[in-house]
């Protein structure tokens, strides 16, 4: 492909990107398309799909941005690169909240380990961890708690509550019942409560829904879509796709690639 074939790929990659969806295709038959034809649309649609959730438990997580942006990148980039060798395609949203937890905890920790010097100790107090916690510190005890549980009931909250998704779509994604994924979701609510209380937070029924619904403020920047629709084409005609993301993006799929993040973040 010539450079001027190249540049119009590459627009209408980003046009596909940017788009809403419209595809009714589930995430493994885009999955599929992706990995076995390299079809950037479908990869476009799992990036539309999929993007906020991840750009939401990154930003919940890590409290910086610019950090979430990058785990946001390097999650997609593994996706570009591992998309052949997900194991469980139907819970897709799962693998892919895996992946981007793994990263910002990376991410997280090695922020405060370069920040170690100018921390205080925290004092305790006798309040209550409710009283304590902000807002943010609460969302990401949350995701902390979110990510331990099974599979089976950690999907269908991700595809129910951070996508939005009602209970007869998310049962269709993952190739259940409408009773099984009502069952499941249930049990995940009473789980996730229980461990939240365990951890000093006693939500009401109210705090509970909010916690669990997306930050509408986790639409994704078009530069971050357009970063994206650059790595895939890049990928898709055999080049590094380094350049189209960020320095530290790059690096974090790299430590999910060679397999200390990845394999702990695939589905059980």
């Amino acid at each position: 492909m010539g450079r001027q074939g190249a540049r119009t790929g590459l627009r209408h990659l980003r046009k596909l990107v940017a788009e809403p969806g419209t595809s009714r295709r589930l995430d493994q038959q885009l999955l599929q398309e992706f990995a076995s034809r390299r079809d950037e649309s479908a990869f476009a649609e799992l990036v539309r799909r999929h993007g906020p959730m991840v750009l939401d438990a990154a930003r919940s997580i890590l409290h910086n941005l610019h950090d979430a942006e990058d785990v946001f990148q390097a999650t997609f980039l593994v996706l570009v690169r591992k998309a052949g060798s997900i194991r469980k395609q139907a819970s897709l949203a799962s693998w892919l909240y895996g992946v981007a937890y793994r990263l910002a905890l990376k991410t997280r920790i090695g922020a405060v380990k370069r920040n170690a010097r100018e921390q205080r100790p925290i004092q305790q107090s006798q309040t209550s961890a409710m009283d304590e916690m902000t807002w943010r510190e609460l969302r990401s005890v949350l995701h902390d708690e979110l990510h331990r549980l099974a599979e089976k009931h950690q999907a269908p909250l991700i595809l129910c509550y951070f996508e939005g998704k009602t209970q007869d779509e998310a049962a269709q994604q993952l190739g259940w019942n409408k009773w099984t994924l009502k069952d499941r979701l249930e049990q995940a609510r009473d789980l996730l409560r229980k461990r939240l209380t365990r951890r000093g937070v006693i939500p009401s029924a109210a705090l509970f829904a909010t916690l669990l619904a997306r930050d509408a403020a986790s639409a994704v920047p078009a530069a971050l879509l357009d970063s994206m629709a650059h790595a895939c084409s890049l990928v898709a005609s055999g080049q590094p796709a380094a350049g189209a993301v960020s320095a530290q993006a790059a690096g974090l799929a790299d430590h999910a690639i060679r397999g200390i993040a990845f394999t702990k973040a695939s589905p059980n």
